[in-house]
């Protein structure tokens, strides 16, 4: 019974928080006058996946590289794939050109990695070029003011 009125409690915080999340993120992109889209791109990565990497590189300094990797990817999965088909169903969201942009560059992201994966080289110095896609993109979003379209 306590750990079923924990969780209750613990969804209505997130439930709460993530909607004060949200609105600051608004008010946010209103007072910066870029797209809540391009500062969602940028803000939510950071805020959802530090604490999941935090514990991820606590794992692998014990040694529990597979602990570690399956948390980085089932988060990630969580999120890009039930928490992203919610907001489809259940708003009146529209993706625009920004989230054209950003979507083909995360599967041209996730196809380069995957080959990275699959080839056996998945090394620190080439995984970190799978920023770059990210990187340009949020520096040409600041530079167009949030206007880049296709």
């Amino acid at each position: 019974m306590l750990v079923t009125v924990q969780l209750v409690i613990a969804v209505a915080i997130l439930i709460v928080a993530s909607q004060l999340f949200v609105t600051a993120l608004d008010r946010t992109a209103s007072a910066l006058q870029i797209p809540a889209m391009v500062l969602a791109l940028v803000i939510v990565p950071v805020a959802t996946e530090l604490p999941e990497t935090l514990n991820s590189v606590l794992w692998v300094r014990t040694n529990d590289d597979m602990l570690a990797f399956g948390n980085v990817a089932g988060s990630a999965t969580f999120q890009s794939c039930v928490l992203a088909s919610i907001g489809v169903v259940f708003t009146t969201w529209h993706l625009g050109s920004a989230g054209v942009i950003s979507v083909t560059l995360t599967l041209l992201t996730a196809a380069f990695l995957l080959a990275l994966l699959w080839s056996g080289r998945a090394r620190g110095s080439l995984l970190m070029i799978a920023i770059a896609p990210w990187a340009v993109y949020v520096v040409a979003q600041i530079a167009t003011g949030g206007r880049l379209a296709l």
